[in-house]
């Protein structure tokens, strides 16, 4: 396999993930589920629902985009892992730009270090380590292929 095919194949692990992960625990039961959470405003819920599903549809774009023969593949490849980092980033720094917003599912996972890491000096939630792991995969991807794209340049002089 190819660097960039493997990078391809990273990116594109971390999109079908993100897909999987958001819709999986966003229709799950129980205290920090968020569609099915009966303490979730049916608006918030609705914005959730919405959100989710851009994220699915936005993950077969970057799929087809990535996957699809084109005399510009790098530019498929570049839009995707970007389109990763806007969907992933903000869990870094929302909270900053709107303090009432909570990484928490409920005021309850916050009381209860639900989803914290509970070692770490300051509160580590769940969602953004795994945001942090599937960013870290969009990236070696990205840088895979790459110097995958720049050896083959060269190959070809």
């Amino acid at each position: 396999m190819t660097r960039q095919a493997l990078g391809k194949v990273l990116i594109s692990s971390a999109i079908v993930l993100s897909a999987i992960v958001s819709t999986g625990i966003d229709l799950s039961h129980g205290d920090t589920a968020h569609v099915h959470n009966a303490a979730w405003h049916p608006h918030a819920i609705f914005h959730d629902v919405v959100m989710f599903l851009l994220l699915d549809f936005m993950g077969i774009v970057c799929l087809w985009l990535l996957w699809r023969k084109s005399s510009e593949p790098e530019v498929g490849v570049r839009v995707a892992a970007l389109l990763m980092l806007a969907f992933w980033s903000p869990f870094y720094y929302v909270t900053t730009l709107v303090p009432a917003a909570s990484l928490a599912a409920t005021p309850e996972n916050v009381s209860n270090g639900a989803f914290v890491v509970s070692w770490a000096p300051f509160p580590l939630y769940i969602n953004v380590l795994v945001g942090t792991f599937l960013l870290a995969i969009t990236a070696v991807g990205y840088f895979l292929y790459r110097g995958g794209q720049k050896k083959s340049l060269v190959d070809l002089q």
